[in-house]
């Protein structure tokens, strides 16, 4: 996450932050979901789509850098992924 940080004096210096975690991912997702309910809404036969049905898609969508498929400790269950998501609905 590039960004500016400010200083007590409020002059903005140059930074790089790395951050990670659940509270960094959830914009993200929740983002993914938003698109999944609009998308759902302009298929052919328009849908509302359950919690379930989408915890499935984020799960079915997501990549693993680990290459597994399965629920692991480092990664959860992979990296959201909105084009694969999206594409899950056709």
């Amino acid at each position: 996450m590039a960004g500016r940080i400010w200083q007590v004096t409020g002059v903005a210096v140059p930074a790089r932050v790395e951050m990670s975690a659940t509270s960094m991912a959830a914009p993200h997702v929740t983002g993914i979901v938003a698109l999944l309910f609009e998308r759902a809404q302009q298929l052919p036969t328009p849908r509302l789509l359950t919690a379930e049905q989408v915890r499935k898609i984020l799960i079915a969508s997501a990549s693993q850098p680990s290459g597994t498929t399965n629920f692991e400790t480092d990664w959860g269950f992979g990296r959201v992924d909105a084009k694969n998501a999206i594409q899950l609905l056709k």
